[in-house]
């Protein structure tokens, strides 16, 4: 029992540690994934113009037409990705980069008249992308990359400890009593909310460390430039509607949902999709068929299904993290407990701060008894005299 006790005492200030250091960052990734949840419907509110296609009898226009009508409306610049999303009313998504240079730009593409509806502009130069950039990397790089990517595993590691320390939450969850201390009230909704939110915790914490993590390992710390684009490296002769054409026929049901153009020679064309029917613990991109760039012959291809285990879990990541696994449903249940950490770490500083107040007086009362209870001493002059 005392070994149980002091473990549950260092569990606690585990956990309480981690809470305070990364209470404020963890607060801010918390509101601004809850609010990423519905990036797609506060775009088409906010700038309707810009994200919102309206369909045409005629459909789409084939990827060929596209491509060349995107060149001809912006000469200096390139395309290096293309998102196409299964929602009719939704415009492509493109990135761009400038002629030898190395940022990368976006605009949105209307699928139905191959119209742009802007220039290339910066990522988080519209409200949702700098929401974006500010929960990925606190708007700070690489070294914000990282701080968000540690921040997410203590999330991992907070909602783990608090689930073992307040495990037995369920005999009283509904016995909330308002009448009492600010600390008592304060620490009963910091129970509940944290063990009824812990799986969700899991999930988002391991899941968002290890994109984050795993990106620093790859691209290292400290800011660098991506290398720029000096041309177009895929020839004039493919056609991309050929391309994808080959992709469905190697792939039983394939849908193409991302083109990958090539930035440096040699690179090859990679088309990222989903198969029909699959899970919904599938992203839209687990799939994936690869094409040389200069003649368009198929260098490889593999079916998400067919992948290996690991390959299959870090695929399901994406649902995972964006709650869209369940359609609206678990979107509005990651929505709420998404901002869940962010009302933590408020409760959990009420909880710490009142503690402290509380162990502070009762220092400061045991002080001020033991001098209470002293008799005046008589100074020794006065005995002399």
């Amino acid at each position: 029992m005392a070994f149980f006790k002091i473990k549950k005492q260092t569990f606690w200030a585990l956990h309480s540690f981690l809470g305070l250091l990364v209470g404020i960052p963890m607060l801010i990734v918390a509101v601004t994934g809850s609010v990423l949840v519905f990036k797609d419907e506060i775009n088409a509110l906010l700038m309707p113009e810009q994200v919102v296609a309206e369909p045409t009898p005629t459909g789409r226009l084939s990827y060929d037409q596209l491509y060349q009508r995107v060149n001809e409306q912006i000469p200096g610049y390139l395309a290096v990705g293309w998102a196409i999303y299964d929602d009719p009313t939704q415009m492509d998504f493109l990135y761009f980069m400038k002629v030898g240079e190395s940022e990368w730009l976006h605009t949105y593409l209307n699928p139905y008249t191959g119209k742009l509806s802007s220039q290339p502009r910066a990522l988080d130069s519209d409200l949702m992308g700098w929401t974006v950039e500010l929960h990925d990397k606190l708007l700070a790089g690489h070294f914000g990359t990282l701080v968000v990517g540690i921040i997410a595993i203590l999330l991992f590691v907070l909602g783990l400890s608090g689930f073992l320390l307040y495990r037995g939450f369920w005999k009283n969850l509904f016995r909330m009593q308002f009448r009492r201390s600010l600390r008592q009230v304060s620490g009963n909704l910091h129970k509940r909310i944290g063990v009824i939110s812990a799986p969700v915790f899991l999930i988002l914490g391991f899941t968002g460390g290890w994109w984050n993590l795993s990106h620093i390992a790859y691209d290292g710390i400290f800011e660098h430039e991506d290398p720029g684009v000096e041309k177009i490296y895929l020839s004039e002769s493919i056609s991309l509607e050929n391309l994808v054409q080959q992709a469905e026929e190697k792939i039983s049901g394939y849908t193409t949902h991302y083109f990958a153009f090539p930035r440096e020679s040699g690179n090859p064309l990679t088309l990222y999709g989903a198969v029909q029917g699959q899970s919904t613990l599938r992203s839209p991109y687990g799939s994936m068929v690869s094409f040389d760039a200069q003649s368009g012959e198929m260098l490889s291809s593999s079916r998400i299904q067919e992948g290996t285990y690991f390959s299959q879990f870090l695929d399901s990541f994406r649902p995972l993290h964006y709650g869209n696994f369940g359609g609206i449903v678990t979107r509005l249940i990651w929505c709420v407990l998404g901002i869940a950490p962010g009302i933590l770490a408020v409760s959990g500083y009420l909880v710490w701060w009142k503690r402290t107040s509380v162990k502070r007086k009762k220092k400061s009362s045991a002080v001020v008894g033991r001098f209470a209870g002293l008799k005046p001493s008589i100074p020794s002059r006065v005995i002399r005299e």
